[in-house]
């Protein structure tokens, strides 16, 4: 499953401070939380290190309920 196609990082006083974070292996979605391995690239498209991403739908939801439904939602 695709969640997304990636993310920009930036990490201020860390050597080159701006990464991009990329999916490795497609990822696992359960009604808690969406997890995939990820690559981090630096601007010159050199991966320098990896990463679990891990986004958890109900973190910043006011209501702190998650909808079954919006599992079939397009993105």
């Amino acid at each position: 499953m695709i969640f997304s196609k990636g993310w920009d990082l930036v990490i201020p006083g860390v050597k080159e401070e701006r990464y991009e974070i990329r999916p490795l292996t497609d990822g696992q979605l359960n009604l808690a939380y969406f997890e995939l391995l990820g690559g981090i690239y630096n601007p010159a498209g050199e991966q320098v290190g990896l990463c679990v991403v891990e986004l958890l739908p109900g973190a910043r939801n006011p209501q702190r309920k998650i909808n079954f439904l919006n599992l079939f939602r397009k993105v």
